[in-house]
This record gives structure tokens, sequence and C-alpha cells, in this order.
């Protein structure tokens, strides 16, 4: 097939069922591969339609010919999907009071491109296209910022506008030589254990109400430093569920597991910290992925990754992967060392910017946002 000049190329979203099909065979191969062709789709079909609630839409983004846009059965060069986060973003207001401004986050994922057309810039003109779109879109359907996770390093986004964040993560084996992983005993702890309780899709919209709650007044905090700005992509509950919903589908019609997955986690019960730590079950990548992670103290972290252990075990899972914790409470609590992620390295874009802005931090990079 000969190139298209990219100036000929238009980024339109998938809306036909032939293309939305078109987009996820071709993806088959990249992410895919073990998997027969009917179980890749329904899994697709998952994925696409999954219900998150008003202003959560999942878009399939493809490169077309400009002369095809309105045939549903143009030829697609290269393609990307996004869904749209909640945010907080700490500012000030007029009486320069520390406020927080709700924002809209684009999470972008699944870019690519097929390998027989690879080699022409269609990858980075899709997301040159992408960017631009979401930095001069309509009011009405204004986005704020994008985040995504590159697999490719950190140059290809940093050229087109996201910048690279730090990216670190826990991997702890389930069992080590044999035995199930020890975690060793914390010096000068003398707090007693305390009861745990499972979170289920029962109890889950408490707990993530709660800490949204808790994640609100711990930015407001935050915007006193006048030299910063902090962002918060929410963890709310619909993405929680999806990530249960795709784990039990991964389960039951993949690994042909008769189980159910009942608990999403677990939260320490007492005091007055909410204390709990929230999971999803990724057998298809040897995982159980920790997606929020909310403690107080060294040995209610300890408690919490000691169950995660337990439900990896549970689900003969290898290793638990948790995402963001602090180097040195990483070290207290497993006796292990957080590692760079190369493969998942985080990246965030701002959009709409103009004039001198103070730097800004992603205060939680964990599990939740994948996908």
């Amino acid at each position: 097939m000969s190139s298209y000049p990219l100036k000929d190329l238009s980024l339109v979203r998938a809306t036909s069922p032939a293309q939305i099909r078109q987009v996820w065979l071709s993806n088959q191969v990249q992410w895919g591969s073990t998997l027969d062709t009917d179980l890749w789709l329904d899994m697709a079909d998952l994925r696409t339609h999954h219900d998150f609630g008003p202003g959560f839409g999942y878009q399939i983004w493809v490169l077309v010919p400009t002369a095809q846009v309105h045939d549903p059965n143009a030829t697609i060069l290269s393609a990307a999907h996004t869904f749209d986060r909640p945010g907080y973003l700490t500012t000030r207001d007029k009486e320069d009071t520390p406020v927080l401004k709700d924002v809209r986050v684009a999470n972008v994922l699944c870019v690519f491109t097929p390998v027989h057309l690879r080699g022409h810039g269609y990858g980075k003109h899709l997301m040159k296209l992408l960017w631009e779109h979401f930095d001069l879109g309509e009011e009405s359907t204004k986005t704020d910022f994008s985040f995504l996770y590159s697999a490719i390093g950190p140059k290809f986004y940093e050229t087109l506008g996201w910048k690279t964040l730090p990216s670190i993560e826990l991997c702890i084996p389930t069992m080590d030589d044999g035995n199930v992983f020890e975690f060793p005993t914390i010096q000068h702890s003398t707090s007693e254990p305390s009861p745990l309780e499972d979170i289920t899709l029962d109890n889950l919209q408490d707990v993530v109400d709660k800490d949204i709650s808790l994640l609100t007044s711990d930015l407001l905090s935050m915007a006193t430093n006048r030299n910063n700005r902090y962002l918060a992509i929410l963890p709310d509950a619909r993405c929680i569920k999806r990530h249960l919903k795709e784990a039990q589908f991964i389960t039951q019609r993949v690994f042909h597991s008769q189980k159910s997955i009942n608990r999403v986690g677990a939260r320490i019960l007492g005091g007055s910290d909410d204390v709990f730590i929230l999971w999803s079950h990724r057998p298809q990548v040897q995982l159980l992925l920790i997606l929020r992670l909310r403690y107080t103290t060294l040995s209610q972290l300890q408690a919490l990754l000691k169950e995660a252990v337990q439900e990896a075990i549970a689900w003969q899972i290898p290793a638990v992967s948790v995402y963001g914790v602090d180097g040195y409470h990483v070290a207290v609590t497993t006796g292990l060392l957080n590692q760079e992620r190369v493969g998942a390295l985080s990246c965030l874009g701002e959009f709409r910017t103009s004039g001198e802005m103070y730097p800004i931090e992603l205060i939680i990079d964990e599990g939740f946002i994948w996908r």
C-alpha cells in the first residue's frame, strides 16, 4: 500500500460497528494474541460499551484519509482510545482563597498503528491531532488534562506535549523459595493488629466517597503552597467497577475459573482514619494490581499488603504490583525496593495553557488510573 501525505489525513471518531470492529481486530496482535478472535471481540465489546455513567464517554479515534471521513469502511491508518475522568486542581478564587477546581482528564490508551503501516508517521500524526482536539475543542467539551501510560519510553509523547512523571512500582512475589513471602518485623511498632473488613460492591461506594472527601481536604491543605499546583484524578467507584467487570470476564471466560470475584479490597476497622486497599485481578499478566491504597501508619500499610498477598495466593497469582508508594515505607514494611516502571511510564499533558504557569504535581499515581 502506498503511503498517504499527512496533510491529507483527518482524525475522526469511530462510530460505525464496522470501524470499531476493524480497530479491535487490528490491535489483537498487540494485546490479545493468545485469544481466539471471537473471545477477543467479546472483551473488546465489554471495554467499548461499559457504562461509565454521565461524562465518562468511551471514544475510539481513528486516522483516515480525509476523502474517506464519511465512509464507514475507510482505511484506518492508526487508532487511539480515550475516556474522561473527573479531577480536582488546586487554585485560588478572587479573594485569593485556596479552592478546588473541577477538571476533566482524558485518559488515552490503546494507541496502535498496524505493523504494515508503520514508518510513515501515522501514529505520531494521530496523537498530534488528538492533542489539538483537546487543546482547541469547544468549551462545552473542554478537556483540561490528559493522562497516559507509555510503553515505548518517554521521547515519543514528550515531543507531542505530554510530560513524563516519576514512575515507580513495588512488586511483591507471593512466594519466595516455595514459601509464602515473609514480611519483616517493623521495629518499634507497638500497635496491635486491627480487624479487617472485606470491600465488596456493597460497601465500595462508601469507601470511595470517604476517600474522595479526605482527598479534598488533603488538596485544600496543599493549596496553601503558592508555588505549586496540585492535581488529583479522582478514584471514582465507576472505574473500580469497570476493573472488576473486566477481571470477572478474564477469570471466567479466558481462564475458565468457576470462582467469582467477590471482594475488591479490604479496609481496617476502628480508629478515625479511613485505611483501605483496592485491587484488580489481572491473571493475564500474572499480577494483582493495587488500584488504590490509603494508610496512616507503617503497620497499617503492611497489614494491607499482607491481605493483598493472601488474595493473590487464593487466585494463584504470583505477584502483587503497587504504584507510587514512598520508598522508605516500602523498605520498612516489605524489605524490598521500588523499581522504575519501564513498560508503563506515567505521562501528563495540560491543555489551554497561556502565560507563566506554576509547576503541577499529580498527587496520586496509582493503579486505578490504569485503563
